[in-house]
């Protein structure tokens, strides 16, 4: 490739070089890093947010008591007799505390039981 690079081309190339700020390209370098960085971390905090969330898919665990609760992956039923916690409820950790979400599947879709055949 070195043998089609004109003598004009070799020109405009040392121009341009000779035109760049180095401490401009410093500093672009320094954004850049920044901004990998941040972006990196971001990526990470996404990823340990779908992993819990994956964990917490499925059925929940039963708590006979708050000290049950260990994993804050999942979701569970507390069954206890706890103050501050209500029996039949699920509970989610939120970071810092154990949640509730709810009464534990309290409401049943309401469906129609019959069954009509056109004629």
């Amino acid at each position: 490739m070195a043998e089609n690079i004109q003598w004009d081309d070799m020109h405009t190339l040392i121009d341009i070089i000779g035109d760049v700020d180095i401490d401009s390209v410093g500093n672009i370098q320094e954004q850049i890093d920044r901004f990998l960085s941040e972006t990196a971390e971001t990526i990470s905090t996404l990823d340990q947010r779908v992993t819990n969330a994956e964990a917490a898919v499925g059925s929940p665990l039963i708590a006979a008591a708050v000290s049950e609760m260990l994993d804050p992956t999942h979701i569970y039923v507390y069954m206890g007799s706890e103050t501050g916690y209500i029996p039949g409820n699920w509970y989610y950790w939120d970071g810092s505390a154990w949640i509730s979400g709810g009464v534990y599947n309290s409401v049943a879709v309401d469906t129609d039981k019959t069954l009509s055949v056109p004629n």
